[in-house]
This record gives structure tokens, C-alpha cells and sequence, in this order.
């Protein structure tokens, strides 16, 4: 075993920089301008060579979460663009940093679950004096107009509603009320339907209580139905119509290989423009992680995710699957791991998830 995981020690990425780089200053890779190759070249292919040495050092650790960083890191290749790079290294630094978290004792495992439920209590609170009309990190003491469609201090309900819903599966059953009040009042349906399956697999021993939790669920997604008005599936409506339009681009190659890192962003917004799909709100991120991976990555990215987490397949069953399932229902109808305030919850659920508690 150790023999197989030193073939992909950090150090042959090192190795491979050491050969490449002086030669790079004669290739002008990325720059057509030759004076500013000499130095552009050169650290371009330096940071991507990092971003690679980063992943072998996760694939010692997490075969499946190494490869795919190191996919996304060499993806940067052929796609040389400023929101590539800052797509790719939140990546691989959220990757390295999820291979340090996990490690944590259980003392400080129960210490972040607190952080999460009090920071979403929090939340719960500051959208409830927005409803009836102040936000006093904005406005004082003077009173505004009621929000009807509380967004706490993230400025937007759909970011609001994911973030309470990664969180409310982690609290205690007496704090639940609130984080269902706070979701229902960001009238997120995709929250609602997350928190909903996350509490049913939470009781999944007992019966009745899925029964009763599913009768309660239907309720709530009919009520926030209402809340929305007249047209409660338009985001869905919105959502499908962008989907089909982004892969429809993808050529059979795309598909496997994907267009590149950052590439939805750089792309995706011009095509709904030019087909008069939504041109007023063109959708720069893609509201479905699995679908913009594969514009982004292509199905690569995919198997290796796919196998990332079947090699965990025991963090769904553990003390924190609730929360996984959570994540992973938001990730079909939202972007909230590309945010940095969701996702630096789904991190450190995935780190809570990926200890040897959460696997135990």
C-alpha cells in the first residue's frame, strides 16, 4: 500500500516543475507577447503545477478527492482566465483544509456543531426583526419596510434558506421550530424540501415519526407555495430552461472533459442572452453543482466525485448524515458550496461527516 501512494507523492510534481519551467520562457503558453512570457509562462505553469502537488498530497489521504482536484487544478491548462484560477484554488484549498479538519477530537467536533447552531440561531433572529420591519446592522434603529422574504445578513432568501437548512439538522430537537420558522419565512422551497428530508432520515428508526415528518413536510412546501404567489415554480421554470440551454453547448468531447474551470460563468450568461432564454437574469453561477461540474469538468469530474462519495458511504448513516443529506439535496437546486458563508458550512459538515466519528 505505502509503495502504490508514493507513486503519487507530491515530490514527482516538484520534480516535473524543476524540468518544465526553464524551458517555459521559450514557449509564450498563454501569452502571445514573448517579452512577457519570460516571466508569465513560467509562473503560470508553477501555480498550476502546485495546485497539482496540493492534490497528491490529498490523494495520500483520499484517493477519489485527489483525483478530482487534480483534475480541476490541470484543467487550468486550457482554461487561462482569472475566475478559472479562483474557481480552481477555493477547490483545492477547501480540499486540503477538509483533509485537516476532519482530523479534529471530539471536543472540538461538539464545539463547531455549536458554532453552527448558534451562528444559525443568529440568523433565525436578524430575519425576524426584518419581517416586522428593522435591520439594525443596516439601518439603525429606524424602521423599514417589512421584509417579506427574510435573507438575515447574507442579502439574499435563497442563500438564507440553504444556509439554515445545512445547519438546522445539527441542532437539538428543541431549536428546530426556529430554523423551520426562519425557512418558511425565506420562502425557499429547496430549503424547506432539504431541511425536510434531512429530519426524515434523522428518524428513520421510527415510523411514525417519518410519517407524521412527511405529513409535515407536505404542509410546510404547500405554505411556502403560498407565501411565493402566483407563480411558486418559476425559479424551477427558470432553472430547467438554463440547464437544457448550457449542455445543449457541449460537444461530445465537452462532455467528458468539460469546457474548463470558471467556464459557466465566462459563457452560459452570453448564451441565455443570445437566445432570449431569461436575458434579465442570466444565471452566472449554475443552481445545480452536478450539472455546472459537468459543463465545467465534464463526466471525469463526475466519476470521481461519484466515487468520493460512495468511498464514504458510511458518513450517511453517521451521527452527522442528517446535515449530508442536507448538503447534498441543496447542491441540486443551488450553487451554496461556491459561497463562501455556505460554503464554509458545508465544510465543515463534510469535516464533521469525514472524522472517525462520523464514519464510525
Amino acid at each position: 500500500m505505502t509503495g502504490s501512494l508514493e507513486k503519487v507523492h507530491p515530490a514527482y510534481a516538484l520534480m516535473a516543475l524543476v524540468l518544465i519551467l526553464p524551458i517555459m520562457p521559450a514557449l509564450p503558453f498563454w501569452t502571445d507577447n514573448t517579452l512577457f512570457a519570460v516571466t508569465a509562462s513560467p509562473l503560470y505553469v508553477f501555480t498550476v503545477g502546485a495546485l497539482v502537488m496540493f492534490s497528491a498530497w490529498i490523494w495520500l489521504q483520499d484517493r477519489w478527492l485527489g483525483a478530482l482536484t487534480a483534475w480541476v487544478g490541470i484543467a487550468l491548462l486550457w482554461t487561462p482566465t482569472v475566475h478559472a484560477f479562483e474557481v480552481t484554488e477555493m477547490l483545492v484549498l477547501s480540499a486540503c483544509l477538509l483533509m485537516m479538519a476532519k482530523e479534529m477530537s471530539p471536543s472540538l467536533q461538539a464545539n463547531l456543531v455549536l458554532a453552527l447552531v448558534v451562528a444559525g440561531l443568529f440568523e433565525v433572529v436578524y430575519g425576524a426583526q426584518q419581517w416586522i420591519g428593522y435591520d439594525v446592522l443596516w439601518h439603525g434603529t429606524q424602521q423599514i419596510v417589512p421584509i417579506k422574504a427574510m435573507f438575515g445578513t447574507l442579502g439574499n432568501s435563497n442563500y438564507y434558506g440553504v444556509y439554515l437548512a445545512m445547519i438546522a439538522p445539527l441542532a437539538p430537537w428543541w431549536a428546530m421550530p426556529f430554523f423551520v420558522v426562519g425557512i418558511l419565512l425565506s420562502h425557499s422551497l429547496l430549503a424547506m424540501g432539504a431541511v425536510s428530508l434531512a429530519l426524515l432520515w434523522r428518524v428513520r428508526a421510527n415510523r411514525r415519526f417519518v410519517i407524521g415528518g412527511t405529513v409535515l413536510a407536505l404542509v410546510s412546501l404547500v405554505l411556502i407555495a403560498a407565501l411565493k404567489g402566483s407563480v411558486p415554480l418559476s425559479g424551477m421554470a427558470h432553472r430547467l430552461a438554463v440547464w437544457k440551454l448550457a449542455l445543449e453547448h457541449l460537444t461530445e468531447w465537452q462532455w467528458i472533459v468539460g469546457l474548463g474551470p470558471g467556464s459557466w460563468a465566462e459563457t452560459v450568461p452570453f448564451l441565455q442572452r443570445a437566445a432570449q432564454i431569461y436575458p434579465n437574469e442570466v444565471f452566472i453561477q449554475g443552481h445545480n453543482e452536478w450539472i455546472q461540474l459537468v459543463y465545467e469538468h465534464g463526466l471525469v469530474a463526475i466519476l470521481c466525485l461519484s466515487g468520493w462519495l460512495w468511498a464514504h458511504k458510511r458518513a450517511w448513516t453517521g451521527p452527522y448524515g442528517p446535515a449530508l443529506v442536507s448538503v447534498m439535496w441543496c447542491s441540486f437546486g443551488m450553487f451554496g458550496v461556491r459561497l463562501a458563508i455556505t460554503g464554509c458550512v458545508a465544510l465543515a459538515i463534510l469535516s464533521l461527516a469525514l472524522s472517525k466519528e462520523g464514519e464510525a
